[in-house]
């Protein structure tokens, strides 16, 4: 079987290449600030789960985890001239506007059953009012059915690129301790087990926001 142009070592190395030259961009133009790196494990299977507020999240989230991951982004994206072979480049995977596809699910589920993290945003999309989201089920479902470590992430500045250009609130990804939740749940349904376990992603990247911005609750 002919192998994804990912799984190939020209793939691999351009991973890489990729990471790197978005990282130093970001930190050039951007000031990117990276805290709590030491959180994600070095090794075996792992969901990085963030906040989504810009387009700006996914590259920041990809260029700073020292691990190469799988990610998901719009198929329209993927079926765009150069756009779409770049991201087929850094192993990402289609899915559709109305969430993820078997498909996807499987994809993602196959990376982490070879130790591969893959990277989340549990909300489903974009934020545009900057507050947290209510999660999507699937980073439960999926940190439960393949027993996975869930990163918290929160990113800050990428609404305001101006303000981080010019140093005022530069890019910046804090990475919270992993969450090892119970992968089996007694006495409920599976949904309301996955549900549970995505409320308390978020309410630890809410909680990082607190940190990270000196908020109280109330304004997250």
């Amino acid at each position: 079987m002919k192998k994804h142009i990912r799984d190939t070592l020209f793939g691999r190395i351009s991973y890489v290449i990729v990471c790197r030259v978005t990282r130093l961009f970001m930190r050039v133009v951007f000031g990117l600030r990276v805290e709590g790196i030491g959180n994600i494990p070095n090794k075996g299977k792992a969901i990085i789960a963030a906040n989504h507020v810009s387009a700006y999240d996914p590259p920041i989230v990809g260029c700073v985890v020292p691990r190469r991951m799988r990610f998901m982004a719009k198929r329209q994206l993927i079926e765009t001239p150069i756009i779409g072979w770049l991201l087929a480049l850094v192993n990402v995977h289609p899915v559709d506007r109305d969430g993820f596809g078997r498909d996807a699910i499987e994809a993602l589920e196959s990376s982490l059953k070879e130790d591969q993290p893959v990277m989340l945003f549990p909300e489903g999309t974009r934020q545009t009012d900057g507050r947290l989201g209510k999660p999507k089920l699937g980073v439960g479902m999926l940190a439960a059915r393949n027993e996975a470590p869930v990163v918290p992430a929160y990113v800050s500045g990428t609404t305001t690129q101006l303000k981080a250009f010019a140093r005022v609130k530069p890019f910046r990804i804090v990475f919270g301790p992993p969450i090892n939740p119970p992968y089996e749940v007694a006495g409920i349904s599976r949904k309301l087990a996955y549900q549970q376990i995505a409320d308390e992603v978020m309410a630890r990247v809410a909680d990082l926001k607190m940190a990270t911005e000196g908020m109280s609750a109330e304004q997250i």
